[in-house]
């Protein structure tokens, strides 16, 4: 009977496979320390390393850093129970002070992208959620020196938006296409939306952007025209609680950039007119470059009867693309 040793990489490779499914993770790690032959093939199969549970309360950042250098080319799949996010990690805070859930998420997600500049897609599920009711000023407040990451494609990232604000705010991603679906998970606010477009990438295909109550970041709303010149890739876009300064000030020209949108949703903003967008659509379907919308939802506040289209106005909509105005909306059929 052979060695084990004496066995064809890919025979060993059956073998070792066969007993990491049954063992799970901790057997990549026991077999790697057997000898130095069996050392060299379990770090040249990448699959063997390409999941991590964090499910202390202190996490091994160690040994994420670890993992990312031996899974290679291959799929990192991270678990994240919810004992990790306890206040253990950060003893020194009395309750209520931060919200530590949300810090150390964040500090995950930044952790991850530091230990691996190559790195193209970032998927995290779940993140740290609420309603908007408990979102704490001190998360949505936070400030982190800018980190570039220049591969990045396909952030994704599952959490309330003020989280997902503080992470964009702090990264410079050139090649950005993605935040991920559905379109919910895509929720920025208007300042997230200038740093996208500082950050010279083609942008994302789908993204909700919203206004705030805080007016530090409702300052930056006249922003939004120039920011969207940048966003070449866009889909699907969403505008949800934005005040756009009264007769459309701020109100993106979409006839002139964004040249693949085909999705424009109005829900909840104010300081805008009708007939600009019906010019916008006109634009779109007149230029040859420019992809026509297909499909149109505009849902006023409350007993803002001003923003609502006319019967004509309604009526023409109706003809050229699929219109909507009821009280909800559902955005499928695009490739995110």
């Amino acid at each position: 009977m052979s060695h084990i040793n004496a066995l064809p990489f890919d025979v060993f490779q059956i073998i070792i496979t066969s007993c990491w499914e049954e063992k799970g993770e901790s057997f990549a790690r026991a077999a790697s320390h057997v000898c130095r032959l069996w050392r060299r093939h379990v770090l040249d199969m990448p699959l063997l390393w390409n999941r991590l549970e964090f499910a202390r309360n202190t996490p091994q950042w160690d040994m994420l850093e670890v993992n990312l250098a031996r899974s290679g080319q291959a799929p990192l799949d991270i678990v994240i129970k919810e004992k990790v996010f306890l206040k253990s990690g950060m003893p020194h805070l009395r309750p209520g002070t931060l919200d530590t859930q949300a810090e150390q998420f964040i500090q995950l997600v930044f952790r991850i992208i530091s230990a691996s500049p190559a790195l193209q897609v970032l998927s995290l599920f779940p993140g740290p959620d609420s309603d908007y009711e408990n979102e704490r000023e001190d998360v949505e407040h936070s400030n982190r020196p800018p980190v570039t990451h220049s591969f990045l494609q396909l952030l994704h990232i599952p959490a309330r938006t003020s989280v997902r604000d503080v992470i964009l705010r702090s990264l410079i991603l050139p090649k950005l296409r993605s935040l991920g679906e559905p379109i919910v998970d895509t929720e920025i606010d208007v300042l997230c939306c200038k740093t996208l477009a500082q950050s010279n990438a083609p942008g994302p295909r789908g993204v909700i952007i919203k206004g705030s109550h805080d007016p530090v970041i409702n300052s930056h709303t006249p922003s939004l025209p120039s920011a969207f010149m940048s966003l070449q890739y866009l889909v699907v876009v969403v505008f949800r609680f934005i005040d756009f300064g009264g007769n459309n000030k701020w109100l993106p020209n979409l006839g002139d950039c964004c040249p693949r949108l085909k999705s424009l949703t109005v829900l909840y903003c104010t300081g805008f007119t009708v007939k600009p967008i019906q010019a916008i659509i006109e634009t779109r379907m007149r230029r040859e470059e420019m992809d026509s919308l297909d499909e149109l939802r505009i849902y006023p506040s409350c007993g803002r009867r001003d923003y609502v289209p006319s019967n004509e106005q309604a009526a023409w909509f109706s003809r050229v693309l699929e219109f909507n105005m009821g009280s909800w909306y559902v955005i499928d059929g695009y490739d995110m």
